[in-house]
């Protein structure tokens, strides 16, 4: 976030001063807090120094919407807020899902974001623009499991590069002098496998969470369309479709993609004898 959402727009506006951005979080206090820095940021001397020809329009008081001497434009917006008017040469999305909601484990909860990334920011880019998506994953579900998963089965939509920091790579820590492999290592086995997968290791449905020491039962199998692991339901099959099986003690829903994956984890269920 201090890269992108802070760091990133103050330089692009210093180089454009002419272009538009949009900043959007998953709440308007957020966005408008990012706002309120990057204006603080391009008003400082030590940033006049660095851009001279950049500087802030005279009534640009509000930290939500503001602009430059040359007609660009900054936007604050909440996810799910109204575009309606705005154009964006460069749209940041910091964070798009609550970590409240994203907790919860429930499919619909990712569905917002994604409904109105597809009417907004998408519509909203200018030509030869950039959207730039910065997030915690949490699920198959989330804003950015939703375009990798479009850019896998849409020959013609346009590719995304994708660029994730799993805490351990090749089995060394990404930032050892931060957090060395011992206290990575700590933390994942005190942690939930699906929060380490997805927000240490950016991969939020991994196979270790079937693995033999996690399966204890498996509950019945209604087709799906999406995969995903979702909140307790008190043993029942979640509306979307999926198996239930019980991870630790407690019910997790698992919607499965195709009738390969449904066969591959029946096998692996069967061979844990977890029938």
């Amino acid at each position: 976030s201090e890269l992108i959402s802070y760091l990133a727009p103050a330089w692009f506006l210093g180089k454009f001063p002419h272009k538009k951005v949009i900043m959007a979080s998953h709440t308007a206090d957020l966005a408008v807090n990012f706002g309120r820095r990057v204006r603080n940021l391009v008003s400082s001397d030590a940033y006049k120094d660095i851009f001279p020809n950049t500087e802030l329009q005279a009534d640009s008081k509000s930290a939500s919407r503001w602009g430059t001497n040359k007609n660009g434009e900054y936007f604050a917006i909440g996810v799910g807020g109204a575009l309606a008017g705005r154009g964006a040469d460069l749209f940041i999305i910091d964070d798009p899902h609550s970590e409240q909601e994203a907790k919860t484990g429930r499919p619909d909860v990712f569905l917002p974001a994604w409904e109105w990334f597809q009417s907004g920011p998408l519509q909203r880019l200018m030509p030869g623009g950039a959207i730039i998506i910065v997030m915690t994953r949490w699920s198959k579900l989330d804003l950015t499991g939703q375009l990798i998963r479009q850019m896998e089965q849409e020959e013609d939509v346009e590719p995304w590069e994708v660029v994730e920091f799993p805490a351990i790579l090749n089995d060394k820590p990404l930032w050892g002098e931060f957090w060395s492999i011992d206290e990575l290592l700590a933390k994942k086995a005190g942690m939930d496998v699906r929060y380490w997968e997805a927000q240490y290791m950016q991969n939020p449905v991994s196979e270790e969470a079937f693995t033999q020491d996690r399966v204890r039962m498996f509950n019945g199998f209604v087709s799906a369309t999406t995969f995903s692991i979702v909140a307790p339901s008190n043993g029942q099959t979640h509306p979307s479709g999926g198996a239930y099986v019980r991870v630790n003690g407690d019910f997790d829903a698992i919607a499965i993609v195709t009738t390969e994956e449904w066969h591959a984890l029946e096998d692996l269920l069967r061979s844990f004898d977890a029938r």
